[in-house]
């Protein structure tokens, strides 16, 4: 790890691990209350069961935190002297590292909401049903899924704040469809072509399901890494 990280981008990762985990802290707290009301309160109700109901709200959550670190973080850093390389790679690392313990939280508190309440609503095309009791693999999707919205709300956010409204508006909608493909390939059977259908026969619809979603999830954050990098590496910053 100390080949990998230098003790800046150690420091700026530990910086926003905390800054992250103390907002999910305050955020996180309101939605298990919700739920438990939900169950007890006619009044309210609820459609998706915990694991379903957090990862949505988790998207959005990430997304906007992408978008505020964007405004923010860069500049404050690199004016005190941290170079772009080392932010870029302490912001990402912080954030993913907050991500993974919250995916560990979330898989033990519904863990825990289908040992006192049970798992008998949800949408058939729900997560949380298709991959039914595979808690590591919710894990992994719930992971995935957190760090390419956060990547997407940076994008966004690096976008209008570096080089205005045009290509902020360009991100926009580039996003859309990053969005609307990470999406697709967790929930969606998709017909593959003949000589890849022949390779995966041997798997279960779910079993290909996952493949072709952790294929996809990777190569979109891998592209939005790379965006991201250039444009981090590109950007101008005023005094």
């Amino acid at each position: 790890m100390s080949g990998f990280m230098n003790r800046v981008s150690r420091k700026v990762a530990m910086d926003v691990f905390l800054m992250l985990s103390t907002w999910v802290a305050w955020c996180l707290p309101f939605y298990i209350i919700f739920f438990i009301i939900a169950h007890f309160v006619p009044q309210v109700q609820i459609d998706l069961n915990f694991f379903d109901g957090t990862i949505l709200s988790a998207k959005i959550y990430m997304l906007v935190e992408g978008i505020i670190l964007a405004l923010s973080l860069p500049v404050a850093y690199i004016r005190n002297g941290v170079t772009r390389k080392n932010m870029f790679k302490g912001v990402f690392i912080g954030m993913s590292c907050m991500v993974g313990a919250l995916s560990i939280v979330v898989q033990i508190l519904y863990g825990l909401t289908i040992w006192i309440f049970g798992n008998a609503f949800g949408q058939s095309n729900d997560l949380s049903q298709i991959y039914h009791n595979q808690f590591l693999t919710l894990l992994l999707i719930f992971f995935l899924l957190c760090v390419i919205y956060f990547a997407i709300g940076w994008l966004i956010g690096l976008a209008f704040s570096r080089y205005g409204f045009f290509p902020g508006m360009f991100s926009i909608a580039l996003s859309i469809v990053l969005v609307g493909l990470s999406e697709f390939f967790w929930n969606s059977y998709m017909k593959l072509p003949r000589q890849l259908d022949l390779l995966m026969r041997w798997l279960t619809d779910t079993q290909i399901l996952f493949v072709t979603g952790l294929v996809g999830s990777v190569a979109i954050l891998v592209l939005l890494i790379v965006l991201l990098r250039v444009i981090v590496g590109r950007m101008p910053i005023k005094p």
